[in-house]
């Protein structure tokens, strides 16, 4: 009966043992994946002001502008704005802005991959002289992510509205990461909207914000 109680024991104290172990190591991971989560919130905080305050309306011509943004961990991020026509938008000769366009703003976070947010856009016209704005719709938005060897991705959504005709549209939606087992969606609005009717009377502006 004494060696079946000591066997029951030492039974106990191994299961007890590995639960702590478990619990430790769960503890650690959460721990790490609220620390990443911070990260992430104050890295976006800074791309947001960094995007704010370099942003500028754009010539409608096929272009790709990319910004490198020094975070304040000694890290990097990327922000790349492209602009594109489709190529199958009919071709108008008296005036190559008129037509369907592409406008991606994709985003490169330091090892949590990256952010690609699409909105379609058709030019209807595209006044000539100060005073009047481009006519235009913007619709078909589309989020991709590509994940990293630090989070997945789960899921995505993405829907374009109308916030005022002719004046702005806003492409807004999510990626559902995961961190260490732990859900964190990235929140992003991508705005296509007029100036002015002045300086840029025949430019367009793009911008990305999110947030997790």
């Amino acid at each position: 009966m004494k060696k079946l109680i000591e066997r029951i024991l030492a039974i106990v104290l191994c299961f007890l043992m590995s639960f702590n172990t478990l619990a430790a190591t769960s503890e650690n991971l959460n721990s790490d994946s609220d620390e990443t989560l911070c990260e992430l919130r104050q890295t976006m905080l800074e791309i947001n002001q960094f995007i704010q305050n370099n942003s500028k309306p754009l010539d409608l011509k096929n272009q790709e502008i990319c910004y490198v943004i020094p975070l304040s961990n000694n890290t990097n991020a990327k922000y790349t704005l492209k602009i594109t026509k489709n190529p199958i938008s009919p071709f108008t000769v008296f005036d190559a802005k008129v037509g369907e366009w592409f406008f991606d703003s994709t985003l490169d976070l330091p090892n949590h991959g990256s952010i690609k947010v699409r909105t379609t856009v058709n030019i209807t016209k595209v006044p000539d002289t100060v005073g009047l704005m481009p006519e235009f719709t913007a619709y078909d938005g589309k989020v991709t992510a590509i994940p990293s060897q630090y989070v997945s991705v789960d899921a995505t959504l993405a829907e374009t509205k109308r916030i005022l005709p002719n004046i702005e549209y806003q492409t807004t939606g999510y990626v559902g990461f995961n961190i260490g087992g732990i859900p964190a969606n990235y929140y992003f609005t991508q705005i296509i909207a007029v100036v002015d009717n002045q300086e840029n009377y025949n430019k367009i502006q793009c911008v990305l914000t999110g947030e997790f």
